[in-house]
C-alpha cells in the first residue's frame, strides 16, 4: 500500500512537468540569435558563430544553422560549411512540409553551397566488408559507418585519413587534395592479433548456510536487503522533495523575467546573469527530477525483490562464527538462482 502511495506521488509530481522549461529555453535561443544576428550583420563572423551555435544548441532550427554555415564560410572553413549547408537542405526538407517558410532557407543553402563547392576537394572512402561499429575519420570530420561511400568535402591540401573498428587494426592514409578534385581511397581492416578476450562470470551464494539452518532449527532474523530497499526509499522521498522544491524556485525565477520582457521592448532589460541563473536553475531541476525518478523506480523493484525475513539458525551460525545468512544471488547450469 505504501509503495502504491509513493508510486502516485511521484507520478503526480512528475505531471507537473513544466512547461516554463521549454519556454525559458527558447526566450534563451532567441535572446542568443538576436545577438549573433547583431554580430553577423557587423561582420564579427567568428563571434557571430559562437552564438548561432548556442541558438541551435538550445532549440534546433535550419535558420540557425544556415547562419552557422554562412559564418563558417565566411571564416574560410569552407569544408565545415559545405557539411553544415548539407544538413540545412536535409532539415529544411523535413520541415518545408508543414512549414512553407523552410523552402527559402533550403533555397538559400543549395544557391550559397553551389558558391563554394568549387573551392572545396571530396574524398570518397570505401572500407572492405564495412565492419560493425567502424568510425571514420576525414581530416577534422568523424563519420559513422553509413558515411562509408559518400563524398566528404574537405579543405585542399593533405588529407589524414583513419578507419576504425572493434576487433579491427586501425587503417591509415593521408592524401593530397586540390579544390575541385575528387578523391577515391579503399581501405581494408584487418583483424587485430589477439584481440579476443574472455569474460568470466563468478557468483556465490549462502545456500550452505540455509541448508544447515534448516537442519538444525530454523529460526526468521531480519533481511539487510530489506533494510538498505527502505534507506533507498527514503533517499528517492528526499530527492523528490529536493526536485519539487528546485522546480518552484525555478519557475518563479522565470515568471519574474517573463514579465520584464514585452512584446514592444523585448527583454532589453533582464541581465545575462539573470539568464545565466535561469539556465543554471533549469538544469539542476531537470537533473534531480531524472535522480528522484530513477531513485524512485530503483527502490520500489529493490523493496518488491528482497523479503522482509530470511531463515537461519542463530544457535548453529553463531557457533561456527560464520555470519547469519543474507539472501543472495548464485550463477548456477540452470541460470541464476536467488537463495533467501
Amino acid at each position: 500500500m505504501r509503495t502504491r502511495v509513493a508510486g502516485t506521488v511521484l507520478l503526480a509530481l512528475v505531471s507537473l512537468a513544466p512547461m516554463a522549461f521549454a519556454q525559458s529555453n527558447d526566450m534563451l535561443a532567441q535572446r542568443r540569435y538576436a545577438r549573433a544576428l547583431g554580430l553577423y550583420e557587423h561582420q564579427q563572423f567568428a563571434d557571430a558563430l559562437i552564438e548561432f551555435r548556442a541558438a541551435l544548441e538550445m532549440v534546433p532550427s535550419p535558420n540557425a544553422r544556415l547562419y552557422v554555415a554562412r559564418c563558417l564560410a565566411r571564416t574560410q572553413h569552407l569544408a565545415e560549411a559545405v557539411s553544415e549547408f548539407q544538413h540545412v537542405i536535409l532539415e529544411a526538407d523535413a520541415h518545408a512540409q508543414s512549414e512553407g517558410r523552410y523552402g527559402d532557407t533550403r533555397e538559400a543553402a543549395q544557391r550559397e553551397m553551389a558558391e563554394i563547392e568549387p573551392q572545396v576537394g571530396w574524398v570518397t572512402v570505401r572500407v572492405a566488408d564495412s565492419p560493425v561499429g567502424l568510425r571514420l575519420h576525414v581530416g577534422t570530420a568523424v563519420l559513422a559507418r553509413g558515411a562509408t561511400g559518400e563524398p566528404i568535402a574537405v579543405d585542399p591540401g593533405t588529407v589524414r585519413i583513419e578507419a576504425q573498428a572493434p576487433g579491427r587494426a586501425p587503417a591509415r592514409r593521408e592524401v593530397a587534395v586540390r579544390a575541385g578534385e575528387r578523391r577515391t581511397i579503399e581501405l581494408m581492416l584487418e583483424s587485430a592479433a589477439g584481440s579476443s578476450s574472455t569474460v568470466a562470470l563468478q557468483a556465490t551464494g549462502v545456500a550452505s548456510d540455509v541448508a544447515s539452518g534448516v537442519a538444525s532449527g530454523v529460526a526468521w532474523i531480519p533481511n539487510p536487503a530489506r533494510t538498505a530497499a527502505w534507506f533507498a526509499v527514503g533517499v528517492a522521498g528526499a530527492a523528490t522533495i529536493s526536485w519539487a522544491s528546485l522546480f518552484f524556485v525555478t519557475d518563479a525565477h522565470y515568471r519574474r523575467i517573463s514579465a520584464s520582457c514585452t512584446a514592444g521592448t523585448g527583454c532589453g532589460f533582464v541581465s545575462d546573469a539573470d539568464l545565466e541563473l535561469g539556465r543554471t536553475l533549469q538544469t539542476a531541476t531537470n537533473v534531480m527530477m531524472a535522480v528522484s525518478i530513477v531513485a524512485a523506480v530503483g527502490s520500489v523493484f529493490w523493496v518488491a525483490l528482497s523479503p522482509p525475513r530470511v531463515r537461519g539458525d542463530r544457535t548453529s551460525t553463531r557457533s561456527a562464527g560464520a555470519r547469519p545468512p543474507v539472501s543472495s544471488v548464485a550463477l548456477t547450469p540452470a541460470g541464476i538462482a536467488w537463495s533467501f
